[in-house]
């Protein structure tokens, strides 16, 4: 890894990761239910370089791929994660569970 990488790696982790982690835990020890989920998805595009960003499992959840989501990648590229990924979260959306 280049270190201008691990910086960048390091930095989110600070300012969004651990952040996020913390409020998740507070919330769940004064509410009822708390639900996180990470997506460690990295996009083939652009050599690998676009890695996994921000809001890049929306098209997963909804199964919205190849609808000007190219970006991420082929649907054919995609599918193994992005059936299971919806299936995932349509049945979380209706039941709070994962089957």
């Amino acid at each position: 890894m280049i270190s201008g990488d691990l910086l960048a790696v390091i930095r989110s982790d600070w300012y969004i990761r651990i952040p996020v982690i913390r409020v998740a835990d507070a919330h769940a020890t004064s509410s009822a239910a708390t639900y996180m989920y990470e997506f460690a998805w990295r996009s083939p595009q652009f050599d690998g370089r676009l890695d996994v960003c921000h809001g890049s499992e929306i098209a997963f959840v909804f199964d919205t791929l190849g609808y000007e989501t190219e970006p991420l990648g082929e649907r054919t590229l995609c599918t193994t994660l992005l059936t299971p990924m919806h299936a995932a979260s349509v049945s979380f959306a209706t039941s709070r569970e994962v089957r």
